[in-house]
């Protein structure tokens, strides 16, 4: 497997770690979809989906474990 360099945003965030606010100007954003399949077959109508994660980092954090308190779990946004 080859390793992926996303491009981090352009404008710096906020992540909130025990409680307190830290700005990050490097960050990235990983997503990770879940399935369920039992016996081979998907368990869910929709080809065995069943949810989603989205984990953030800064970019120059080689670790992003959110329990090492590196990464932090994140949620999705639509802007159009």
């Amino acid at each position: 497997m080859r390793r992926i360099h996303p491009t981090p945003r352009a404008i710096p965030a906020l992540v909130v770690r025990d409680g307190e606010p830290h700005v990050v100007h490097d960050l990235i954003s990983e997503i990770g979809l879940f399935t369920v399949h039992m016996s081979g077959s998907p368990a869910t109508a929709d080809n065995g989906y069943a949810g989603y994660l989205v984990r953030s980092k800064a970019a120059t954090t080689t670790e992003g474990g959110v329990h090492s308190g590196l990464g932090v779990l994140d949620s999705l946004a639509y802007n159009d």
